[in-house]
């Protein structure tokens, strides 16, 4: 989500803190930390979805944007924190910022400190930004991300890039990029990218990602929320079970073949898929004959 919010914003640079803070993570295996991301594989792999939306521009920017206006006055009495909350809410749908004193912003839509939500609401769905839907549907203006409050899902549709995550029980649909899933077990994230720059509908080579959950054996909460860590623990990983049910619409589903990957995107073993109507189908299991799985690769050959 973090490299489709930076998308959407059109942030000229997205800093991640931090990869390692030595070389002992980068080069051998080490338990998950809170900070380095050379010892999480789970989030090593959400990354590449981020470097596609982010870095490689397949997510575009919303073309809108709304300015807060904060005057001086504002400024020397202290404006408070809830005032400038209101951005929060549609940071989703379009660009937001702020701009101290009153200068002109083409193509803004600038409200004064105090604005509520309802109205900024009212001003983006008379500028067609915002389109009417129900209350816990949010899309952002290109239409390309789309998160429900209510049950969680979140969908990213981009031509190179789709997916996003379902509790079992939902969907995951991506029509314009011809991407569905179905999790079971667990909820899970799962995304689909183009490896060689074409839309995923006729690229000839694909990355299929389905995350889970991964710990540290012997890690230890203090409540079933997570909140309070009591002991790291250490190795080896475990990685919540869980399965995703993977539809593609391709140009050539047929001449398509699904592999297992490791960590290091090497070859472990061919996965059973099937064409039906147009779509190259398979399952993403975690548990695997070599231990867990998380990455797939699907090539026409």
């Amino acid at each position: 989500m973090t490299g489709a919010l930076a998308s959407i914003q059109d942030w000229d640079v997205l800093w991640r803190f931090a990869y390692s803070h030595s070389d002992n993570e980068m080069f051998k295996p080490s338990p998950i930390g809170y900070f380095n991301i050379a010892s999480d594989p789970l989030s090593l792999a959400a990354d590449r979805a981020a470097i596609m939306l982010y870095l490689r521009g397949d997510m575009k920017p919303a073309p809108g944007r709304v300015v807060l206006e904060i005057s001086e006055n504002d400024v020397k009495n202290g404006a408070s924190h809830d005032s400038l909350q209101v951005l929060r809410k549609f940071a989703w749908t379009t660009r937001v910022g702020t701009s101290i004193g009153s200068a002109a912003i083409p193509g803004a839509i600038t409200v004064p400190l105090g604005t509520t939500g309802e109205t900024l609401e009212k001003k983006l769905k008379t500028a067609s930004i915002m389109k009417d839907g129900p209350a816990e549907q949010i899309v952002s203006e290109t239409g390309e991300f789309m998160l429900n409050t209510s049950t969680g899902v979140f969908v990213v549709d981009t031509p190179k890039t789709a997916g996003g995550f379902a509790n079992p029980g939902h969907r995951i649909e991506a029509p314009g990029s011809g991407v569905k899933v179905e999790t079971a077990g667990t909820g899970a994230t799962v995304f689909v990218t183009s490896l060689d720059g074409e839309p995923i509908r006729s690229s000839k080579r694909l990355l299929a990602t389905h995350l889970t959950d991964m710990q540290n054996t012997g890690a230890h909460y203090a409540e079933t929320a997570r909140r309070t860590l009591l002991a790291w623990g250490g190795m080896p990983y475990l990685v919540k079970d869980g399965q995703a049910s993977v539809s593609i619409s391709l140009n050539n589903p047929k001449a398509c073949k699904v592999w297992e990957l490791s960590v290091a995107g090497e070859r472990i073993a061919e996965v059973s898929s099937r064409v039906s109507g147009g779509e190259l189908q398979f399952m993403a299991t975690v548990r695997g004959n070599n231990g867990a799985r998380m990455l797939y690769e699907i090539v026409v050959e």
